[in-house]
C-alpha cells in the first residue's frame, strides 16, 4: 500500500493506534484466571465498584437494541464534548447503522435503579467486536472503564468472542487493561494552492502522535517511505 501511494504522489500520516485485546479462556473464571497478578487486583476493584454503585448491566442485539435512551446518551455525550451534531444528526447516523449492520449490533448498558446510565455499541463479527460508538450519563463514577473493558470481556468470552477492537485514542486506559496499540496509517494528497502547507500540518500532526505513541511506550513503525534515507557511511581515507 505504501509504495503504491507513495510513487502515485500521496504522504504517509500516522492516525493513531488502534486499541486491541485478544481475550484468554472460554469462560469468566478462565479469562480472569489468566490475567497477570496486577490487572486481576485491578479488575476486581473496578468490577466492585461498579456492584457497589448499583450498577448492573444489561446487553441487547439487533436492530432494535439502538433504542431512544442510547439516543438520548449519545447527544448528551457529544454536547459535553463539543463534538458536532444534535439529535437529528445523531438519528440520522444510529438509523444508517441500523439500516446496513442491524444485525450486527450489540448494546452492553449500564442501568442505575431502571435508567440507563451509559452504553456501549459494537458490531459483531462472529468471534469479534469493534467499538463503534460510546455515550455516558455524567456523575457516573465507574461506568465507563467498567463496561467497556471488564463487563464487555465477560459477556464476550462467554459468546465466542476471541477479540475485541476499541479503536483510536485513550491508549493508557487501554494497555492498563490489556489492549495491544496497533499503528494505523493514512494516505493523503494534496493538490493546487496551499498544497504544500497542508502536507507540512499532516506530517507535523502525524509527528505528534508518533510521540505521543512513544510516550506510552507503544512506538509506532514507520511505513517506508516515512523512514529516514539511509546515508552512505564517508569512505576513510588514508594518507
Amino acid at each position: 500500500m505504501d509504495g503504491s501511494a507513495s510513487g502515485a504522489g500521496y504522504t504517509a500520516a500516522l492516525l493513531g493506534a488502534e486499541g486491541v485485546q485478544d481475550l484468554s479462556g472460554h469462560s469468566w473464571a478462565e479469562y480472569v484466571a489468566s490475567l497477570s497478578k496486577r490487572r486481576r487486583v485491578r479488575l476486581r476493584k473496578e468490577v466492585a465498584d461498579y456492584t457497589e454503585a448499583g450498577l448492573r448491566t444489561v446487553v441487547r442485539w439487533g436492530p432494535a437494541a439502538i433504542d431512544d435512551d442510547v439516543v438520548a446518551l449519545q447527544v448528551a455525550h457529544r454536547a459535553k464534548y463539543g463534538l458536532p451534531g444534535g439529535e437529528d444528526r445523531v438519528r440520522r447516523d444510529f438509523d444508517a447503522v441500523r439500516e446496513e449492520l442491524g444485525d450486527s449490533c450489540v448494546v452492553l448498558g449500564a442501568e442505575l435503579d431502571g435508567r440507563l446510565v451509559g452504553f456501549v455499541l459494537y458490531l459483531r463479527t462472529p468471534d469479534t467486536l469493534f467499538a463503534r460508538t460510546a455515550g455516558f450519563a455524567p456523575g457516573i463514577r465507574g461506568c465507563y472503564l467498567t463496561l467497556t473493558y471488564h463487563e464487555t470481556a465477560h459477556w464476550a468470552v462467554e459468546h465466542g468472542i476471541r477479540r475485541v477492537h476499541y479503536g483510536l485514542a485513550a491508549y493508557e486506559a487501554k494497555i492498563a487493561r490489556g489492549c495491544e496499540l496497533r499503528p494505523r496509517w493514512g494516505w493523503f494528497a494534496f493538490r493546487g494552492e496551499g498544497a504544500d502547507k497542508y502536507r507540512e500540518a499532516l506530517t507535523l500532526q502525524s509527528r505528534s502522535i508518533e510521540r505521543r505513541l512513544d510516550l506510552v511506550g507503544a512506538p509506532a513503525v514507520p511505513v517506508p517511505s516515512r523512514r529516514p534515507a539511509a546515508t552512505e557511511p564517508k569512505a576513510e581515507q588514508w594518507n
